[in-house]
């Protein structure tokens, strides 16, 4: 089944939508905002403490700040710094990028780019000394994960410009963990269910070999250190073609339980999305090749990526950054900007679509009949509305400074 017939099916079920189309367009986007923040203040439906971009209020910081570079109005302004300032009232003991004083950091040094707010920066300076003895300690544990470990707070790190020498330092560390680890092949994560503890490698972003490989290429493509990335970048890629499927629809899994003696149980199929599986592999693969000047990787990177084209992804409407259908149009365009194959193109552009089909026809059934409160009562980046609003308010834009959260 290909992506034309997809394209039929949404343009049908668009026909069918329940919303009124006035309220799909840019121009309208702010009552919708308005509304769900109204709902969310009177219900109090997020965790104030927290600062990530998992868990918290930094995803309706960054849609009040959009909207205030695109109207120039102050109220959006105030907003903004209201929010911001009632998150660093309320934040709790955690640093990470996905639940913590990272997140926040990340999206005041977003901020700060393009408005200079002195409070900000002060406050800022004072964040940055604990977030980096917070680094220094997640890699004296080795706790390599993108959104409560190293991982993350390094990837914050590194969008400073110039680095200093300290950062750098760290850096290589994190670099040595990861030569250790391929020498070991200790890439085992403990894990936890209803009836027993088990073992598991996880080949995802966020939690897996993925996020690690997707971050080496960082390192490699900014030229941070004078080592050669070359070899370790290899030896992860070598790692995660050790799970490949050949008979199956997907090629990576997103997972591997060690412990599962039944072969048919072991690996956890992926689907289309960001977090896991063969669109975000596949795609550091190919990133890889091209850095690496190594055709091997590109040729066999490019059948996954375009196989996955004809894959549905998750038909129930999944919207979140995470793993739906917005992070899937970003990274489809990312692919294109590497390759120059309309296929990724016209991919980016069908997902960026479905994405708001869904949304606005979502949105009118939450605000007739409240149905899809978990998500429109999240103003999270990753799992709740504002990773959308921020897609669509940014759309066409050819630097999306937020969207480097993905690690592309």
């Amino acid at each position: 089944m290909n992506i034309n017939f997809w394209h039929t099916f949404f343009l049908n079920l668009e026909k069918k939508i329940m919303c009124n189309t006035a309220i799909n367009n840019v121009g309208n986007l702010n009552v919708i905002f308005g509304n769900l923040l109204k709902e969310i203040d009177a219900k109090k439906q997020y965790e104030k403490h927290s600062a990530g971009i998992i868990v918290g209020g930094t995803g309706i910081v960054l849609v009040s700040f959009i909207f205030y570079q695109i109207t120039g109005k102050n109220k959006y302004w105030d907003e903004t710094k209201n929010r911001i300032i009632e998150i660093i009232d309320n934040i709790k003991d955690n640093y990470s990028f996905g639940y913590g004083l990272c997140g926040i950091s990340w999206i005041i040094r977003i901020i700060l780019q393009s408005r200079q707010d002195d409070e900000l920066l002060r406050w800022l300076k004072d964040a940055d000394k604990i977030l980096f003895r917070e680094l220094k300690l997640q890699l004296g544990k080795k706790n390599l994960d993108f959104f409560d470990g190293a991982l993350g707070l390094l990837f914050y790190f590194v969008q400073t410009d110039p680095m200093n020498a300290e950062l750098k330092k760290l850096v290589c560390t994190f670099v040595e963990i990861l030569e250790r680890r391929c020498m070991s092949g200790n890439w085992y994560q403990k894990c936890q269910n209803e009836k027993n503890e088990y073992q598991r490698i996880n080949l995802g972003v966020p939690h897996g070999i993925t996020g690690l490989l997707l971050f080496s290429l960082i390192i490699k493509e900014k030229d941070i250190i004078n080592d050669n990335m070359g070899p370790v970048i290899k030896k992860i890629i070598d790692l995660l073609f050790s799970f490949t499927e050949h008979d199956s629809v997907y090629t990576f899994p997103s997972y591997v339980d060690i412990n599962n003696i039944n072969k048919m149980q072991r690996k956890k199929e992926s689907s289309i999305a960001w977090c896991y599986g063969d669109l975000s592999v596949a795609y550091a693969i190919l990133k890889a090749g091209i850095l690496l000047k190594n055709n091997d990787y590109i040729q066999i990177a490019l059948p996954i990526l375009q196989k996955t084209i004809q894959r549905s992804g998750p038909l129930n409407g999944e919207l979140t950054l995470c793993h739906g259908h917005i992070s899937r149009s970003i990274i489809y365009a990312q692919i294109y900007s590497l390759t120059a194959d309309s296929r990724f193109k016209d991919a980016s552009e069908f997902w960026s679509d479905v994405a708001e089909n869904v949304f606005f026809e979502r949105y009118s059934l939450y605000f007739q009949k409240k149905l899809y409160t978990p998500f429109f009562h999240d103003p999270s980046l990753f799992l709740g509305f504002s990773g959308f609003l921020i897609h669509k308010l940014t759309k066409g834009e050819s630097k999306r400074g937020w969207a480097s959260c993905l690690l592309l």
